[in-house]
């Protein structure tokens, strides 16, 4: 079962089965409205520990239909072995997963990880690229997310690879 706890765009998901969302859950969904400062708020999961990858793909699923855009990060109270390999929880939709310490620093990431998206997302709505890097589809909305987070908050190379002609050139400019 999954309980909600929604107010305008923020999303406070449990995951944990109860009916009523604890009110740890509601306490931190009106904590992070009060201070998110016209930030777009990432979709919190919250569970006891990390769920199956088949129940994340069907809550994520389920609210990626709603809402186009939304980001998921995975809130859990112990942080054991996810069951599943780590690249199937990334395709599930999951940004991030962290465990529960305080109050605060939750707040402090979630709004910092809240900021970074909005410095993604203004880079990939702007005039250069919509006029460089056509498409509109999800599949390559997520590659230029991916480039342009990795060129903004990573010191990692970048190997750009394909036949000629694919566009590498565009997206070692775009970096």
């Amino acid at each position: 079962m999954l309980s909600s706890n929604t107010v305008g765009e923020a999303y406070c998901l449990d995951l944990s089965g109860s009916q009523n969302p604890p009110t740890l859950l509601r306490n931190f969904n009106e904590l992070i409205l009060k201070h998110r400062a016209g930030r777009e708020l990432p979709v919190i999961l919250f569970s006891d520990v990390i769920p199956p990858v088949n129940k994340l793909k069907e809550v994520c699923g389920n609210m990626l239909q709603k809402n186009n855009r939304a980001v998921f990060i995975l809130v859990v109270k112990r942080r054991h072995a996810a069951a599943g390999i780590p690249w199937d929880y990334l395709e599930t939709g999951i940004q991030d997963i962290v465990e529960w310490t305080n109050e605060e620093d939750m707040l402090q990431y979630v709004l910092s990880f809240a900021e970074r998206e909005k410095m993604v997302s203004e880079i990939l709505h702007s005039s250069l690229i919509r006029k460089n890097l056509i498409g509109s589809s999800r599949t390559w909305l997520n590659f230029l997310r991916n480039i342009i987070e990795a060129a903004l908050f990573s010191q990692g190379a970048i190997l750009l690879q394909g036949e000629s002609g694919t566009g590498k050139e565009l997206i070692s400019r775009l970096v």
